[in-house]
């Protein structure tokens, strides 16, 4: 059954209108009419059943008729360097919110290569992303944010990660999660931190990780980072 996309919380037999990109793409389409039944997400943990009750153009109508709700029990914020070509961060982007990311905020650091960002065009990856992958939650996405400013930001309980090439086996990051907590992991441009950088990083607190032997680019070490914290809370406690 397909799935849509709406930014609200609603109640059964609240009746609630598609914006007109949603609309167009349930009417025109995917040919859907009224008595049909789809669901929404809003992004925020729910799924609605919902019937089809009207079919005017660009403003599709929804009569909610069950609620489904889903929490995740960990959260993952990944704080990454936007690559030179957009591409590349656009398909990091679409690949976790498949996987599953709460936050994403993209870092300015001493070795960055782009220090501009369209926005608007990652929110839509991260809600098409959402929709294909029946995902309940949608990541928050932070504009670019200088990584001096976010390690100085703590929070009680989450474990503080920063990923750095040629690391030791034992300090691979799926040996080093807690597991059901928050987790923030820093990622570095190509070319990777500098070395004040991880200094600082670990002076407030960042545990230095491998992702693995292999030297990867920036979009990969994200997905693979993001992965390797689902793998680690997924794992049977011995």
């Amino acid at each position: 059954m397909h799935i849509f996309y709406h930014p609200q919380k609603s109640s059964v037999n609240d009746v609630v209108t598609l914006d007109k990109e949603e609309s167009q793409h349930c009417l025109k389409v995917l040919r859907h009419k009224k008595s049909d039944q789809v669901y929404f997400t809003n992004g925020m943990g729910e799924r609605y059943l919902c019937r089809i009750v009207g079919d005017q153009p660009g403003a599709a109508q929804l009569e909610v008729l069950s609620i489904e709700s889903f929490t995740r029990p960990f959260h993952i914020h990944i704080a990454i360097a936007p690559t030179k070509q957009p591409d590349r961060i656009e398909w990091f982007l679409e690949k976790v919110c498949e996987l599953g990311v709460d936050e994403i905020t993209f870092l300015e650091c001493e070795h960055s290569v782009r220090t501009k960002l369209k926005l608007e065009r990652a929110e839509k990856i991260t809600i098409s992303a959402l929709k294909q992958s029946k995902n309940f939650i949608k990541a928050k996405l932070n504009g670019l944010v200088k990584l001096d400013e976010l390690i100085q930001t703590s929070q009680e309980g989450r474990q503080n990660f920063v990923a750095i090439a040629n690391q030791p086996i034992e300090n691979y990051l799926i040996a080093k999660v807690k597991k059901h907590t928050s987790y923030l992991i820093l990622i570095g441009p190509e070319g990777d931190f500098s070395a004040a950088e991880i200094d600082q990083a670990i002076s407030r607190g960042f545990l230095p990780v491998s992702l693995g032997e292999s030297v990867l680019r920036t979009e990969t070490a994200g997905i693979v980072a993001c992965h390797l914290l689902h793998v680690a809370n997924q794992i049977p406690t011995p």
